[in-house]
C-alpha cells in the first residue's frame, strides 16, 4: 500500500479498536475465540475460453483455474477481520493467448487475442471491520460491488478479481435509507497491476416502498500517475429501480442518469451525459427485457467520452468486451433479452445494437448466449458465447466459454 493508504488504515484501526474497547456490551465471544472460531470460505472456478477475432490470424485459447481461500474471524466487541488469498493458474495454454498483463506477469505472447487472466498468487483482500448497530467501518484491501456495478465493481467474471486499498463507512438511516463513503487509495486491477489514486466515493439509497428504490452516487476519481490522468473525472449519478406485480406478471423498470466532467490533472475536456433505461416483464420462470444505454462522446478534438474505469465492464455492452473503453464518439447500446428456467437449467439470450452517440457511425451488433446448470452440491456448470458482428468498429469476434464453479 502507499504511505497515504497505510496512514488511513492505521487511523481506522485505532478508531475502531478504541470504539470496541469502550463498548459496554459484550457479544459473549472472547478475543481468542473470535480469532480461532471463525469461518473458512473457499471458491474454485475452472474455465476454458476460446476467442476467434478477425484482427488476428490464430485463435486465442486459455485454460485457467481460480482458487480463492479466505478466513473471517468472529466479531469481538464489533471488531472482526477478513483475509482472502487468490491464486490463478494457467493449465497449459499460456502460449496461445496474450494475458493483458505488464511487467513480470506478462506472458510475452503477441499476435493472439488477449484473455486477461494472468497467472497470479496474491492477498486479494485483507481488512479490519467494525460493525455495531447499523454502522459498518472497514479498511485495508477490500472488494466493492456498488449497486449494479456500472461505476464500481470487483469484475467477478475475470479470474483475478478487482480490489481496492482504502477505507469506507456505511450507515443505516432510519428503516429505509442507507448512505456510505469510501476513500480509495489504489485500484488493484484484474491484470495484476496497481493503479495509485486518491479517489472519493459517496453513495446512498432510499426505499420509497419495498419494491421501489432511489439511489445516488458521486465518484471523484483522481489517479496519481500522470499516464493515468486521462481517467480522472467527477461523476454524479441518480437512478430508480422498481417492480410491480399484476396477477401472474411481474413488471420491472430501471432508469439512471449521470453527468461526468474532467478532474485532477486530466488534460482532456470531459462534459458528457450518461443515460440508461430498461423495462422488463416476468411470468413464472420466463422473463424478457429491453433497454438502451447512452455514454456521451464527441467528434471534437481534445474532448473525451464518458468512461467507467472501475466498473465491472463485462456486464455491460456485450460479452465480447468490445467496449471496455468508450469510443471517442460515445456509445448508444440498445438491447433485448429473453431468459427461461427449466428446473436447474437456466437459459439466456441477449441481442445488442451498437452505435455512436455523436455522429452516425454504426459500430456493430452482437448476440450473447448463456446456459447454466446448478448441481445440488453448490456446483454450477455453464456454457457461454458471444458473437460480435462488426460494422465500423473492430473486427468480427466470436468468444466461447465452458466453466464450472464450486464454493462454500
Amino acid at each position: 500500500m502507499s504511505p497515504s493508504s497505510t496512514t488511513a488504515l492505521a487511523i481506522l484501526v485505532v478508531a475502531t479498536a478504541g470504539a470496541a474497547a469502550r463498548a459496554e456490551e459484550s457479544q459473549g465471544v472472547g478475543f481468542g475465540e473470535a480469532l480461532t472460531q471463525g469461518k473458512v470460505k473457499a471458491a474454485l472456478r475452472y474455465r476454458y475460453e476460446g476467442v476467434g477475432d478477425d484482427a488476428f490470424e490464430p485463435r486465442g485459447e486459455a485454460s485457467t483455474l481460480r482458487l480463492a481461500l479466505g478466513y473471517e474471524t468472529k466479531p469481538w466487541k464489533g471488531l472482526s477481520a477478513w483475509v482472502q488469498f487468490e491464486s490463478v493458474t494457467d493449465l497449459g495454454l499460456g502460449d496461445r493467448h496474450g494475458n493483458g498483463a505488464t511487467g513480470a506477469l506478462d506472458n510475452g505472447v503477441r499476435g493472439r487475442p488477449v484473455i486477461a487472466d494472468p497467472e497470479i498468487t496474491q492477498v486479494n483482500q485483507a481488512l479490519l471491520r467494525f460493525a455495531r448497530a447499523r454502522t459498518t467501518i472497514e479498511g485495508g484491501r477490500f472488494g466493492l460491488d456498488l449497486g449494479n456495478e456500472r461505476f464500481v465493481g470487483t469484475v467477478g467474471w475475470r479470474q483475478n478479481h478487482q480490489g481496492f486499498d482504502g477505507a469506507r463507512v456505511e450507515q443505516g438511516i432510519g428503516a429505509r435509507a442507507r448512505a456510505g463513503y469510501a476513500w480509495l487509495g489504489a485500484a488493484n486491477r484484474v491484470t495484476g497491476d496497481r493503479k495509485p489514486m486518491s479517489s472519493h466515493l459517496g453513495y446512498g439509497s432510499f426505499d420509497v416502498r419495498p419494491t421501489v428504490r432511489l439511489h445516488a452516487t458521486v465518484l471523484l476519481l483522481d489517479y496519481d500517475p500522470l499516464e493515468d490522468a486521462g481517467l480522472s473525472s467527477l461523476t454524479a449519478a441518480a437512478g430508480i429501480t422498481g417492480s410491480h406485480a399484476s396477477g401472474a406478471w411481474q413488471w420491472l423498470v430501471e432508469a439512471e442518469f449521470a453527468w461526468q466532467t474532467d478532474a485532477g490533472e486530466n488534460a482532456t475536456t470531459i462534459d458528457e451525459p450518461y443515460l440508461r433505461g430498461e423495462i422488463g416483464a416476468q411470468r413464472g420462470r420466463v422473463s424478457a427485457r429491453a433497454g438502451i444505454e447512452v455514454l456521451g462522446g464527441s467528434l471534437e478534438a481534445g474532448r473525451g467520452s464518458f468512461q467507467t474505469p472501475l466498473a465491472t465492464l463485462h456486464k455491460w455492452n456485450g460479452w465480447a468486451d468490445k467496449f471496455q473503453t468508450t469510443p471517442a464518439a460515445g456509445l448508444r447500446d440498445g438491447w433485448v433479452s429473453l431468459g427461461a428456467g427449466l428446473g436447474r437449467l437456466k437459459l439466456l439470450a441477449v441481442w445488442h445494437d451498437f452505435r455512436a452517440e455523436a455522429g452516425e457511425a454504426h459500430y456493430g451488433s452482437e448476440w450473447d448466449f448463456l446456459a447454466t446448470y446448478d448441481l445440488p452440491w453448490k456446483q454450477q456448470i455453464a456454457a457461454k458465447a458471444a458473437l460480435y458482428d462488426a460494422d465500423e468498429l473492430a473486427k468480427d469476434t466470436t468468444k466461447a466459454w465452458l466453466y464450472t464453479t464450486w464454493g462454500f
